[in-house]
């Protein structure tokens, strides 16, 4: 399981990098896919860690690629997890306003040292403090594109030994109109 999704990480990026990655819209219940997220990270890490989430709309549909967005939520959550210490807090907050969704990922982990920062979504890059802890580097350089495919924004703050805030905002898109 591990190496299949190695390998349609690898693929995704490869798609990414030739422009050859194309949206498949549908409509979206984000809660409900991030607190599907949030379960299953929940259960396959040994980790004692809280999550705290809020959506101020819970449902509200929205129009977009289903796979991207919860490869969006999958990438930082399982980063926060999996670069705090136990006992931890990864927050998550979705906030719909009328023209757009905003999320926020706070964590509580090891932060990115302020040199690593400019490379943070490139392709297999990973930050000088990680150690050992395993990783590809591929999921924020999947994270970003698929952030922009939905005309969106990312970007982050990061304190060394305190933790990474990611902020992500998307233009918020309620009806399916066929591209």
């Amino acid at each position: 399981n591990h190496m299949t999704l190695l390998m349609e990480d690898v693929l995704t990026v490869g798609r990414i990098e030739t422009g050859k990655i194309v949206r498949e819209l549908a409509y979206l219940n984000l809660d409900k896919l991030a607190q599907t997220s949030i379960r299953e990270l929940k259960v396959n890490t040994d980790k004692d860690i809280e999550f705290a989430y809020s959506c101020n709309m819970p449902d509200q549909t929205i129009v977009a690629d289903i796979k991207l967005m919860r490869q969006v939520i999958t990438n930082i959550v399982s980063n926060a997890v999996k670069y705090s210490e136990s006992p931890a807090t990864i927050t998550l907050d979705i906030t719909f306003d009328d023209d757009n969704v905003r999320m926020r990922f706070k964590d509580e982990g090891i932060g990115i040292p302020e040199q690593d920062q400019v490379h943070l979504f490139e392709p297999f890059y990973r930050s000088t403090n990680v150690g050992s802890i395993q990783g590809t580097g591929l999921g924020l350089a999947i994270t970003k594109p698929a952030v922009e495919l939905h005309n969106g924004q990312i970007d982050f703050t990061s304190v060394p030994g305190e933790g990474t805030t990611f902020n992500i905002q998307i233009p918020l898109v309620k009806e399916l109109v066929k591209e």
